[in-house]
């Protein structure tokens, strides 16, 4: 199940939780109407071994039927709903909330918002205030580095007693402070309408 996934939202809050169903994990099961020679037939490990590892078809159907008065596989591969639903079972907890099925293709590739990540209505979407929380702490860790070559602005204008410089440095530093503050970040809608918002130099 390459272009599948299960996504679910912890139930402790936080970011939604993508699990990737690993292909060489797909089993075999019973036939249903070979379960009762199922004690006969005692090697479902090697079954299910070879199946993994590519075994070729022919060899897989005589794995699956060793006895050739049979007319009917005691094996079958699991279908891609048994799969996903046995994957369910074993790695979504049982209070998860939101649980759904959705394509590889609908996850973001940019992992910029990825702790905003949740569920609705069978959909991976972003949480917005989650993500506008993001993007101000990258305007921040940004910023960071610009507060410190002022600072040391500051510090020589003042040795040479520049009270214009020093005046111009202040209000400098006070852009860069209300930068996380900047209106267009609460009224973005979308994580791009994020990105587009850098109040910066």
């Amino acid at each position: 199940m390459a272009d599948k996934r299960i996504a679910y939202n912890p139930a402790s809050g936080g970011a939604a939780v993508v699990v990737i169903p690993a292909p060489q994990a797909r089993g075999c099961t019973l036939n249903d109407d070979g379960d009762k020679l199922f004690v006969a037939f005692p090697n479902d490990a090697a079954v299910l071994r070879a199946m993994l590892a590519g075994t070729p078809s022919d060899m897989a159907d005589t794995l699956a039927n060793p006895f050739p008065g049979l007319t009917t596989k005691l094996y079958r591969g699991e279908t891609d709903d048994e799969f996903l639903a046995r994957i369910g079972r074993k790695d979504v907890p049982v209070d998860a909330e939101n649980v759904a099925v959705i394509d590889a293709a609908d996850v973001p590739a940019d992992l910029t918002f990825r702790n905003a990540w949740i569920v609705q209505a069978g959909r991976l979407v972003h949480d917005m205030p989650r993500a506008r929380e993001i993007w101000r702490g990258k305007i921040r860790q940004a910023r960071a580095p610009l507060l410190a070559v002022l600072d040391v602005e500051y510090q020589r204008a003042d040795e040479r007693g520049d009270a214009d410089a020093k005046a111009t440095i202040v209000a400098r530093k006070q852009v860069l402070r209300d930068a996380p503050n900047d209106p267009a970040i609460e009224a973005a809608q979308t994580v791009d309408d994020l990105r587009a918002v850098w109040p910066l130099p």
